[in-house]
């Protein structure tokens, strides 16, 4: 499963935003950026580390993002 964060001309969103996102299956989460976007995280990752982990995405700036939780 992906989840494509979007540009803010798409779809605005506050800075200071949190999304937190809980994966209850077993199919792995990852976490994409749309074109314009970028996505900053520990080791670049950007795929939850399995059933019942949870992560979050932090809206930083304009277009940029921070990944953090349980990750791989």
């Amino acid at each position: 499963v992906t989840l494509t964060v979007p540009e803010d001309v798409t779809y605005p969103i506050a800075i200071g935003s949190f999304i937190e996102i809980h994966q209850t299956g077993t199919a792995l989460l990852t976490v994409a950026p749309a074109s314009g976007v970028t996505i900053q995280s520990k080791g670049n990752l950007l795929s939850s580390s399995g059933q019942y982990s949870v992560i979050t995405l932090r809206k930083v700036s304009q277009n940029i993002w921070r990944l953090y939780g349980d990750l791989s």
